[in-house]
């Protein structure tokens, strides 16, 4: 025997006793003072149809098993039968073969399949059986491995030395398909097996269908054939002065919007929109927003956009003057930002050059409103005869900033700060004038801080 697996006896085992099930060791050989074998985990699983099996290799293949029914006989590679009454493989050099000379019963089962995107699964396959019928050829199928065995096909006649074609089709196709070929006889000539065969019909795209009621359109509309695995975008335009009442996607609610993604379509699906009269508003929480620094630092808060009822898919704008700055995302801080039609949380920082008291108004803008915050920004700064004794150029940089300090005013280390706060460059000094690279920053506004003072640059 050249395998051992939990259905051999014996089987393998753990250090600790226990049961290595899932496992099995195959293709054993002895190579003098050691042994030769594969170590198999799990089973392979195939979704790339058609699947062809042609037995072309020293050993029944290793994503293949053996299941003992009774007796501990194994299928094996060979060209033709045991007795050579069959000469030749149905092709190529080799086929795979039955035979024992005790009365012996084994299943090859062959990998898992996942008919998930076939549709009328066919098993084909070639066998023989010479002279008298000493061997039965059963197929069994189950749909998934903690299922029974179910018989598919019997074949016990003699097919005279001749290769003869078989064909069934695969009843209760699953994601997790198991496929046996049973063997059971003894002595004889033996029975052989090539060219195994799975295929169907591959689904390559999926239907959506989509619906609108009166007062707007869904685009694009009716059946929509999608590529599968591919993504399809629906948008949603209600008529002047409407917006979407109810959005249902495959007869389930969702939250109302005016743009819908199917991400990696791989089933049917329905999308129908119904729209009411508009009513929209825009607003903000909070409406006020205070700010206190000390020493040059930035600060930073959140707001967060409310819409009403929307009527249409343009970004909201929003815009802040100076010492403020605004971004969507906390990472590329500006004068002026965008979020989603439907709202969304809008990032704040007060970065003040020198100390003082900052009032400003942040505006923010869609197709039919407009929303006000107030900002506030109190900073105890830095006097203005300390921001004299750096000079910083060019501003904007490219990739290098220079910087010269006073003989007796220099730092001991240059840090680059974000609009956050946080340090993204450290650059310790030697001399008066220095040279920082800054190529790898992304564009944006940035600080230097040296001992208590800070200066804003912007890195295009």
């Amino acid at each position: 025997m050249k395998e051992f697996s939990q259905y051999t006896n014996p089987a393998p085992f753990y250090s600790n006793n226990t049961n290595m099930t899932g496992f099995r060791i195959v293709n054993i050989n002895n190579m003098g003072d050691s042994l030769q074998f594969h170590l198999i985990k799990g089973t392979v699983k195939v979704d790339t149809f058609p699947w062809v099996e042609p037995f072309e290799s020293e050993y029944i293949p290793y994503y293949c098993y053996h299941e003992y029914v009774n007796n501990y006989t194994e299928w094996q590679i060979r060209t033709g039968n045991n007795s050579g009454t069959i000469a030749n493989a149905h092709s190529g050099n080799t086929n795979a073969m039955f035979y024992s000379v005790a009365s012996s019963t084994t299943k090859l089962v062959l990998p898992n399949f996942d008919f998930t995107f076939l549709n009328n699964p066919v098993l084909s396959f070639w066998y023989a059986q010479a002279g008298a019928a000493y061997y039965t050829l059963n197929v069994y199928y189950r749909s998934s491995p903690s299922d029974d065995w179910t018989l598919l096909q019997n074949y016990s006649s003699s097919t005279s030395g001749q290769w003869t074609q078989a064909s069934i089709n695969l009843p209760n196709p699953s994601s997790n398909y198991q496929i046996a070929f049973e063997a059971m006889g003894v002595n004889g000539a033996g029975l052989v097996l090539d060219d195994i065969m799975v295929s169907g019909t591959p689904i390559t795209d999926f239907t959506i269908t989509a619906s609108a009621g009166n007062h707007g359109q869904i685009s694009p509309s009716g059946n929509v054939v999608v590529p599968l695995h591919n993504d399809q975008t629906f948008t949603l335009t209600p008529d002047q002065g409407y917006t979407v009442d109810e959005l249902l996607v495959d007869g389930i609610s969702q939250q109302r919007a005016l743009i819908y993604t199917f991400e990696n379509v791989v089933a049917e699906h329905t999308i129908a929109a119904s729209f009411r009269t508009a009513n929209p508003t825009l607003s903000t929480s909070p409406t006020v927003l205070y700010f206190s620094t000390s020493g040059g630092e930035t600060s930073a808060k959140t707001i967060n956009v409310i819409v009403g009822d929307f009527v249409s898919v343009d970004d909201i704008l929003v815009q802040v003057e100076e010492p403020f700055l605004v971004s969507n995302d906390q990472s590329n801080y500006g004068l002026q930002t965008t979020i989603p039609y439907n709202g969304g949380m809008v990032y704040v920082v007060f970065a003040p050059p020198v100390g003082g008291t900052y009032t400003k108004t942040m505006t923010i803008t869609n197709q039919t409103n407009t929303a006000t915050v107030a900002l506030n920004g109190v900073s105890t700064g830095i006097e203005e005869q300390k921001l004299e004794n750096i000079q910083l150029y060019p501003n904007p940089a490219g990739d290098v900033l220079n910087l010269i300090f006073k003989e007796n005013d220099l730092p001991e280390v240059i840090e680059i700060l974000d609009v956050c706060g946080r340090t993204v460059l450290t650059q310790h000094v030697v001399d008066g004038n220095i040279m920082i690279n800054i190529s790898g920053l992304q564009a944006g506004v940035y600080f230097v801080r040296a001992n208590d003072i800070v200066k804003k640059f912007i890195k295009k």
